[in-house]
């Protein structure tokens, strides 16, 4: 038997644990007492994983138009297949989407596959929950905005959450509540368009949209700050002053301000998948003073580091488009479900105008029921690669013939008789400063605040429940929730 220590990766907390396996069996599940996030413990999703390693639904075998098929047949086929779409329609006729589960290399060997085999630029690492578009609003407006650390939560005199990051990240309301209890100075402060599982603790609940609610506690502090500001920040308090703030929101609002401002050390929680709001939330950190700090808690353990290395250019939902309009023949869906995470898309009639859809999943989804082919994938623990910042070795090989993302594409890559090299992981260089925003966009936006939120993790389903669905775990939880 061995002992071997693991990272949850169904949020960005990381939280640890300790598996002990013989040979290609899961023997035992343990928290890790010594980790640094978790301390010991794990939330439901994260109880979740020895279900998922041993599930009996787990796909094992390639599947040809619902027929199980041997591997050299499936790889044979789809070589020929590729091969034929992309010589007979030119560049761009195919496509590759990668979800965000995938470890760092996976999404390097993406980047060399696409161009190298399909020919094509339409490539996308798709995140259901925006994890790319708010680490890149933040990217392109945090410039000197400082990062929050879980000790810098755990001694914060003022915590302000966006969102609900107690249900992204279940663990970190143990910190927060810490804090509360031993600093009696604390206080929690939620912004949320409806009561959550955060608001429940909040000393203050400012219940509005994300964006508008930000916007009126950056009012406040401006208030209280006049004549010792920026350029950028004059503009948005002169547009702010005609704002129709309800008299609800301007008084919960001037609450948190007062405290965020007067706090030696305070944190902004974000646990939201609103872009505006995340850029606005970085502004409120720039203007709340010294000892101010933002923490994004995104429901993709490993999406920072995807993002660090990963220039999107094509969007899942315009690879989408160019379905629709005929431009795309043929896709590759690597893990991701598309259909469940893209509900406000017409997704069948994008799938209905290809050629030839491969669906790789863990477990059968709404893509995999509508893919040509389906191929049985690993899940995070079953495969050996960089996440979150350091190389974890797989706890067990996958089930049946399930592969890695990067077998699949080096399995196919042979297949159309290209030999795929390993690509480097090179990090994208991204800038971006507040000074630089148009403030009367942002304000204007953000008092609109249209943004509907499509797909969210719960404190029991990781983003869109394709893989936490199927364990029985959730439902013992959900089901004693509701009696």
């Amino acid at each position: 038997m061995a002992k071997q220590k693991g990272i949850c990766q169904m949020c960005t907390l990381g939280c640890g644990f300790i598996a002990e396996t013989a040979g290609a069996e899961l023997v035992d599940f343990e928290f890790d007492p010594d980790d640094p996030n978790g301390q010991g413990t794990l939330c439901a999703k994260g109880n979740c994983i020895p279900e998922l390693l041993t599930h009996p639904k787990r796909l094992i075998a390639p599947m040809r138009n619902g027929k199980a098929i041997r591997w050299e047949e499936a790889l044979r086929a789809i070589g020929l297949a590729l091969t034929q779409i992309r010589d007979n329609n030119g560049t761009d006729a195919l496509g590759l989407v990668l979800s965000g589960d995938a470890t760092c290399e996976e999404v390097a060997l993406a980047q060399a596959f696409v161009p190298a085999c399909l020919k094509s630029r339409n490539l996308d690492v798709f995140f259901p929950t925006n994890d790319y578009e708010v680490l890149d609003a933040l990217a392109h407006a945090n410039g000197k905005t400082r990062r929050a650390s879980l000790q810098n939560i755990r001694d914060a005199n003022c915590v302000v959450t966006v969102g609900d990051p107690f249900a992204t990240c279940p663990v970190i309301s143990r910190r927060v509540l810490d804090a509360r209890h031993e600093i009696r100075a604390n206080s929690i402060n939620c912004i949320a368009d409806a009561p959550n599982m955060t608001s429940r603790f909040a000393d203050t609940f400012l219940q509005t949209a994300e964006s508008r609610g930000l916007l009126a506690v950056i009012k406040c502090i401006l208030d209280m700050t006049e004549g010792n500001t920026s350029t950028w920040q004059k503009e948005m308090k002169r547009l702010l002053d005609k704002a129709p703030f309800e008299p609800k929101e301007t008084a919960s609002a001037a609450r948190i301000a007062d405290r965020f401002v007067k706090a030696k050390t305070g944190a902004v929680l974000l646990g939201t998948s609103n872009p505006l709001a995340a850029k606005l939330a970085a502004a409120l950190v720039r203007i709340g003073g010294e000892g101010k700090a933002i923490h994004a808690l995104l429901d993709y353990g490993n999406s920072p580091f995807i993002y660090e290395g990963f220039q999107r250019t094509t969007s899942t939902r315009q690879i989408l488009e160019y379905a629709v309009a005929g431009k795309l023949k043929g896709l590759v869906v690597l893990g991701a479900d598309i259909l469940a995470g893209c509900p406000d898309v017409n997704v069948k009639e994008a799938f209905g105008k290809l050629d030839l859809l491969i669906a790789a999943a863990p477990f059968r989804n709404q893509t995999t029921e509508m893919a040509h082919f389906v191929l049985p994938s690993a899940i995070w623990q079953e495969k050996s690669g960089t996440v979150m910042g350091r190389y974890v070795g797989a706890l067990l090989p996958p089930p049946g013939g399930a592969k890695s993302y990067s077998d699949i594409m080096m399995y196919i890559a042979g297949a159309m008789g290209i030999r795929l090299q390993p690509a480097d992981w090179v990090r994208v260089e991204r800038t971006g400063r507040l000074e630089d925003e148009d403030v009367g966009a942002l304000v204007e936006k953000g008092l609109r605040d249209d943004f509907i939120p499509q797909v969210r993790s719960t404190a029991t389903r990781f983003s869109d429940g394709s893989i936490t669905n199927n364990v029985s775990w959730r439902k013992a939880i959900e089901g004693g929730i509701q009696r």
